[in-house]
């Protein structure tokens, strides 16, 4: 009787403690709307500030890349201008009075001392409108035109200013000229760069050449 009396005790109290326990679980519903919204915040902006490293690193790779075409298509410009510079002598005829700006926008170049006819190599900068370039002309017996001009091309790279510093600004050469002085001509070439979307690129680059020695006339 005791021992019946002590089992149904049991029973009783184990159906409370499983009682108790779903009362429990009705009250405790996991994740609440505030914990999931201070979950998803926290997540925003990790991804917000990995974005923003990326984003960064990404533009500072461009920017890198951008100044490196700007300095490679800068030499590789200047390099052609200065072994037409060492090639031959000043056409100081070319400019009017025989005398060039200073700054000058176009550089006349002559071979007339070991061929017969003359080689005329000429380099002018054209800004029309937003339309930026430097032209070549190279021909043979007669002094080059308009038409006889081809555009130097350098991709996504634009060309805003070329300026030819000449010095001296009278022919050394000349008949009547007491003392010869080398020609020298500096060209100051400003770059930029089309790549970059961060804000553009600027690059001035220059480079001093003495020109061919030509006997006095």
């Amino acid at each position: 009787m005791d021992q019946d009396i002590h089992y149904k005790l049991h029973d009783t109290s184990y159906m409370l403690h499983i009682t108790r326990y779903k009362l429990h679980d009705l009250h405790d519903p996991g994740f609440t709307m505030v914990e999931l919204l201070i979950s998803l915040a926290i997540i925003t902006l990790i991804v917000i500030a990995a974005a923003g490293i990326y984003i960064y690193a990404l533009g500072s790779q461009q920017k890198t890349t951008a100044n490196i075409d700007l300095q490679e298509d800068g030499q590789n410009l200047l390099t052609l201008i200065a072994k037409d510079i060492r090639a031959n002598h000043l056409d100081y005829g070319y400019y009017p009075s025989s005398t060039p700006s200073s700054p000058e926008d176009e550089l006349a170049l002559i071979d007339d001392t070991d061929s017969n006819p003359a080689n005329y190599v000429y380099y002018t900068y054209k800004y029309v409108a937003v339309d930026k370039s430097i032209e070549r002309c190279q021909k043979t017996g007669s002094r080059c035109e308009e038409a006889d001009f081809a555009t130097l091309t350098m991709a996504d790279v634009k060309v805003e200013k070329l300026d030819f510093y000449i010095y001296p600004l009278t022919d050394p050469y000349a008949t009547g000229t007491a003392n010869i002085t080398s020609v020298r001509v500096t060209t100051a070439l400003d770059l930029s760069s089309q790549k970059e979307r961060f804000g553009q690129k600027y690059v001035r680059l220059q480079e001093t050449v003495i020109s061919r020695y030509e006997e006095k006339k």
